[in-house]
């Protein structure tokens, strides 16, 4: 399974999990005691609690720890590829639909092709087809050939959704900075809003008078 195919099965178990366990996140009506119902303080305890949640069958446990990670450790790498997802162009070939697009990861834009099938239900799915299926001289292959060689750039500005959701700070522009008054020096003590007394300076003589 390649790299894309990974990512949209994680997708589709976190929005199996959000279907079963409903918006209270409680479990549904899915057999067994639940993820809290194991000791997960350490190391050691996490993974007696794997083992005794697969010798019980505890289908609740595994679906909340898996959508748990899918929400504490991938959010942040799905926000990131849906924002900079880009579907350039689709073939189809056999009765299925090969999307070609690009996606950030790790900061640089990767070519990828995914494929898609129509279902009876008149819903789109991802399945998996290797290139290597696909017989060695098609158009069809050669196409995902050259665009999955295409070599990655790096991205200038991430166009992550976590970033651009996250609260930024007040910013102060600099013209309104130099438009501010300036400040009154500070005054001596005893000082008053009188202005201060004329003083006078002796007439010079005038030469020769």
């Amino acid at each position: 399974m390649d790299k894309a195919a990974l990512v949209v099965s994680l997708v589709a178990l976190g929005l199996a999990a959000a279907a079963f366990f409903g918006s209270d996140g409680g479990g549904g009506g899915l057999p067994g005691k639940g993820i809290d119902a194991y000791d997960q303080s350490s190391p050691e305890a996490a993974l007696k609690s794997e083992l005794r949640i697969m010798v019980r069958a505890d289908i609740r446990a595994q679906m909340e720890r898996s959508h748990r990670r899918i929400l504490e450790v991938e959010h942040d790498k799905h926000a990131v590829a849906l924002s900079s997802l880009d579907v350039e162009k689709t073939r189809t070939h056999d009765g299925k639909t090969c999307v070609f697009f690009t996606v950030e990861e790790k900061g640089r834009v990767k070519h990828r092709a995914r494929w898609f099938q129509k279902g009876k239900d008149g819903h789109w799915y991802g399945l998996y087809v290797s290139k290597y299926d696909l017989p060695s001289k098609s158009p069809i292959r050669n196409e995902i050939d050259a665009w999955e060689s295409r070599r990655s750039r790096k991205v200038k500005t991430s166009k992550s959704l976590v970033d651009a959701l996250r609260p930024k700070p007040d910013r102060v522009s600099p013209r309104a900075t130099s438009a501010a008054p300036l400040e009154a020096a500070p005054r001596s003590a005893g000082a008053t809003d009188e202005p201060a007394p004329a003083v006078e300076r002796p007439e010079r003589k005038k030469r020769g008078g």
